[in-house]
């Protein structure tokens, strides 16, 4: 289930000690700020059908109590926007939402890059119907450079037809392998309705 699959992200990343830091990358409308949310439970980053990330945001702990309306842009300047959120497994943490469109990314790539240079994890985030997309092949460059641990969300699986889940998801692995000479760890979600029901349940 798309919530057992974020509860599972969330585990892993609350028994970790120190600044972690889990960088999101992959094309525009794949769902990256989506994914975000959905660990969030909450609506905190923009998202759409357009590029909506057209800088860096960083999102940290911050003490304000209470739903997200509450949750802060503590600063913002041309490539970063720093957030605040007041999740107990965001102590320790940061969450970076890169931009995902090719020519916004390049604009930002020296902060990009310095972000996934210190990432503990990458969440390679690709759309089910159109993975490895051509941008990704920029991402992909960037992952062998940094030798960075990846996990490999493919996003909107609900969209797929039945029976196409594991076809994807056996093309997918084949092709990172054949890439960067590794298969990582890969998960299947639906940001959408993951996040639809952690809105419900919180």
């Amino acid at each position: 289930a798309p919530e057992e699959d974020l509860t599972r992200l969330r585990d892993s990343i609350q028994h970790l000690h120190g600044l972690f830091y889990l960088v999101a990358l992959g094309e525009f409308n794949a769902g990256k700020s989506a994914l975000l949310n959905a660990l969030l439970g909450e609506r905190l980053l923009p998202e759409g059908v357009t590029p909506t990330t057209d800088r860096l945001h960083l999102v940290t702990y911050g003490p304000q109590a209470g739903a997200a309306s509450q949750a802060s842009a503590t600063s913002q300047t041309d490539a970063l926007v720093e957030w605040t959120f007041p999740a107990e497994w965001l102590r320790g943490v940061c969450l970076v939402d890169t931009p995902g469109s090719n020519s916004v990314f390049r604009e930002h790539e020296a902060l990009a890059r310095q972000f996934i240079h210190w990432a503990d994890v990458v969440l390679f985030v690709m759309a089910a119907n159109r993975a490895f997309a051509e941008t990704d092949r920029l991402y992909l460059d960037l992952i062998r450079e940094f030798r960075s641990k990846v996990v490999l969300v493919v996003n909107q699986t609900d969209l797929l037809a039945p029976g196409e889940r594991d076809e994807v998801l056996g093309y997918v692995a084949e092709a990172f392998q054949r890439a960067a000479g590794y298969t990582p760890e890969i998960i299947p979600v639906s940001a959408k309705l993951a996040q639809r029901a952690a809105i419900l349940a919180g």
